[in-house]
């Protein structure tokens, strides 16, 4: 093996020779290193191991391999590989401060609930308004003159309205509805119904006369507005006028009216429910 060495560092002087210049010992034995490391790898068995220590006796005397310089110059260094940068790793023996809990967020308040419209048309702190749980729109009435005759506004026959004396009868309820919630103005349902459809009272102008029309809250002559007297009965005006009680034919004129008491005959269930 040391003849092979011998003879390979005699044929890099003759190329030196040629090249015209020697190169320096340690250049030629690194050079033979490398040439021996390929050589080895080609072998097996127990010349592998043999090789393998003669590389590793080499390398430990000569020191780290340096790279063959390029022909005709001296030897360059390579530039130093950049060193990997590594974070410092927190110090285990030093317990980590407790991460702060987030507070937690304040529930928004509950928005306050609608308050419900009012039920009742009527203001209850007006002497004059007409008995709010009569005029609701939920239960059934009777008109009765309150000079004690006992005269009740009452349905009549087709779109007729006449004066009744029983208050049990259907054709003398009436249900009081308002327009809308808090409305002093209200239609005047019949209880009876007409084909299947409750009618409402209407005011006849030209004729001061009261009448039944398929109930219209758009139409004029079907809103009502009604008014407590200073004797406690309920004045009920109409378009044009007021209502009265005359006889048979109960009607409506500019200047007089009849005063009612409107008295509860139960609860009303609409037709549609």
């Amino acid at each position: 093996m040391r003849d092979d060495i011998d003879a390979r560092l005699e044929d890099l002087v003759r190329d030196a020779g040629r090249a015209g210049r020697l190169p320096r010992a340690e250049d030629l034995r690194a050079r033979g290193t490398m040439r021996r490391r390929r050589r080895a790898a080609a072998l097996s068995g127990a010349a592998v191991l043999a090789v393998g220590g003669i590389a590793v006796g080499a390398s430990a005397l000569s020191g780290p391999v340096q790279p063959l310089p390029p022909a005709g110059g001296a030897a360059t260094q390579p530039a130093p590989a950049p060193e990997p940068t590594t974070s410092p790793s927190p110090d285990s023996s030093v317990p980590a401060e407790p991460s702060t809990p987030a507070e937690p967020s304040t529930p928004a308040e509950p928005s306050a609930p609608a308050e419900p419209k009012p039920s009742t048309p009527a203001d209850p702190s007006d002497p004059y308004a007409p008995p709010a749980a009569l005029t609701n729109g939920e239960r059934k009435v009777t008109f009765t003159a309150a000079d004690g005759s006992g005269r009740i506004l009452a349905a009549g026959e087709g779109d007729a309205v006449v004066t009744a004396t029983d208050p049990a009868a259907e054709s003398s309820h009436w249900v009081v509805v308002p327009l809308a919630p808090g409305s002093d103005q209200y239609l005047v349902k019949t209880v009876r119904l007409d084909g299947g459809e409750p009618q409402c009272l209407a005011s006849i102008v030209e004729e001061s006369d009261l009448v039944l029309r398929a109930c219209d809250a758009s139409a004029e002559e079907q809103v009502f507005r009604m008014q407590t007297s200073s004797e406690g009965g309920l004045i009920v005006y109409a378009w044009g006028g007021v209502v009265f009680l005359d006889g048979d034919d109960p009607g409506t004129i500019p200047d007089d009216s009849t005063e009612f008491t409107l008295t509860d005959r139960g609860e009303y269930l609409s037709p549609v429910d």
